[in-house]
Formats: structure tokens, C-alpha cells, sequence
């Protein structure tokens, strides 16, 4: 397995319009206890990356212990993860003594980003940027079309940073719930789900891939062991592309850079 993506909260301090989580009254978030125990499993011994998730998945301390679990059972991981720039997450990055490389969440423009990710957040955002360049942290931005005639814009900030940019769209009805989105699908492929990825969510549930199908689950951490989940049976049903196309635009730009 090289990345495991670790949704392992659904809290958030973000009130972002293109989002639900943070409406959830009662959010999940998995344990530590369970995320120690998932990172024995067999199945991830070779792991490379983790993609830190949620929510906001650098909220709370929670997100160094994790770090320290990480480097304790695979000790060349390097740690990613997207941050919305609302929390002052500095202090938590600099105590992890753990490969970290971030992605900043921008929207667009100040003005496109501001509507759709809450007032001040660009100055907040511009003002992270500003201390992970000065601390040596990789990072990129992490863009959301909502304009599409504002990458301009963005390419042009990340050239400034001397960084790079994760261009991604809204998925209609997945993951965050929303009722608006693009339903562009990605031409059928080798898809890295469960081969070289998998997903855990902050219910202790597993999948093979962020897209809300009964025959991608694997099974929940609360009850089964990651070693002795449904694997053939949903690698089967991937192998077949039953699931294809899709909407996963991040797992279909994961496998052309594993081809590379």
C-alpha cells in the first residue's frame, strides 16, 4: 500500500458554503487507540504517504499524535494534508519531527474565496503561506474551480510562492455532502483504489476509494482488524471497473503520476 488517506474527523471551524461538515451537530472523529491499531495492520507495511483529512485535520493537537503514531510505525512517511488556514497550525507542523508537505485551500480570487470560505480567510490563507515559506515547509495550493476564469489568478500567486497547484472540482453529493457540483466523469482507468490506496473514515469505517458505493466498503475498524476486511471482494469489483466511470478526479490524476 503506498498512501493511506486518513479522514479521521469530521470537525471543522471552517463554515465554508461549498462544504456541510461543519453543520454536522454531533461530528465523528476516530480515536487514537484505533488509528494505532489500523497502523500495524499488514496490509499497510510498505506505506509511503499519508494524507491527513477530515474536517480541518489540523484543528487540535490530535493531528501531532498522529504524526508521532506515523513516524513510529513507518518511519520514512511523509505526512500531506490540506488546511483551510483557519487555525494557527504552525506550532502543531513545527512539533512534528515527521516529513510534512501541505496543501493551502484557496477558492479563487479574495473575493470568490472570501464568499465561499468566509470573511478574511485570503489574508489568513496568504499569511500561512508566508510562514511555512519562511520555515522551510514544502507546501502547494490547493484550489477549488468555482470561477474557472480565475486559475490565472491562482497560477500566478502560487508562481510568486514558487510552488505548485492541485486544481480540483466540486463533486456533486460526495464526501462533503453538497447539493451543487460538477458530475464531470473521468474516462475509465487503472484505478489506484485498494491496490494502492485506501480510505478511512472518522466512523472507523474503511473503503477502497472517497465515492459512496456499498461495494467499495471494506469493513469498520470498530469491529474488524484492516487485515481480515473484505479485500478480494472489492478488489474484484474494482478490477472489473463496475464502478467507472467516475466523478474521483484525484484518483484518476493519482494514477497517471504513479505511471510517470
Amino acid at each position: 500500500m503506498q498512501e493511506l488517506i486518513l479522514n479521521y474527523t469530521e470537525r471543522c471551524n471552517g463554515k465554508c458554503t461549498t462544504c456541510n461538515l461543519w453543520k454536522i451537530k454531533k461530528p465523528k472523529t476516530l480515536s487514537l487507540d484505533i488509528i494505532e491499531k489500523l497502523l500495524q495492520a499488514d496490509r499497510l507495511k510498505g506505506l509511503e504517504k499519508c494524507y491527513l483529512s477530515g474536517g480541518e485535520p489540523f484543528m487540535t493537537n490530535d493531528c501531532v499524535k498522529i504524526a508521532e503514531l506515523l513516524k513510529k510505525y513507518h518511519p520514512s512517511i511523509t505526512l500531506l494534508g490540506a488546511t483551510n488556514s483557519v487555525s494557527p497550525i504552525l506550532e502543531r507542523i513545527l512539533k512534528m519531527k515527521i516529513k510534512v508537505s501541505l496543501s493551502v485551500s484557496l477558492n479563487g480570487t479574495p473575493d470568490t474565496n472570501d464568499k465561499t470560505r468566509g470573511e478574511g480567510h485570503f489574508e489568513k490563507a496568504i499569511q500561512l503561506m508566508n510562514e511555512l515559506k519562511q520555515n522551510n515547509i514544502p507546501f502547494d495550493i490547493a484550489y477549488l474551480e468555482i470561477n474557472a476564469s480565475e486559475i490565472d489568478f491562482i497560477n500566478e500567486l502560487a508562481k510568486d510562492f514558487g510552488v505548485n497547484v492541485g486544481v480540483t472540482k466540486l463533486r456533486k453529493g460526495e464526501r462533503y455532502g453538497t447539493e451543487e457540483g460538477l458530475t464531470d466523469l473521468c474516462p475509465n482507468f487503472n484505478c489506484p483504489a485498494l491496490t494502492d490506496i485506501i480510505v478511512v473514515n472518522p466512523d472507523g469505517s474503511v473503503t477502497a476509494c472517497e465515492k459512496k458505493m456499498d461495494e467499495l466498503y471494506l469493513g469498520n475498524l470498530y469491529k474488524t482488524d484492516l487485515d481480515k476486511m473484505n479485500w478480494d471482494k472489492v478488489k474484484n469489483f474494482i478490477k472489473e471497473k463496475k464502478c467507472q466511470p467516475c466523478s474521483m478526479l484525484c484518483f484518476y490524476n493519482k494514477r497517471l503520476w504513479y505511471l510517470l
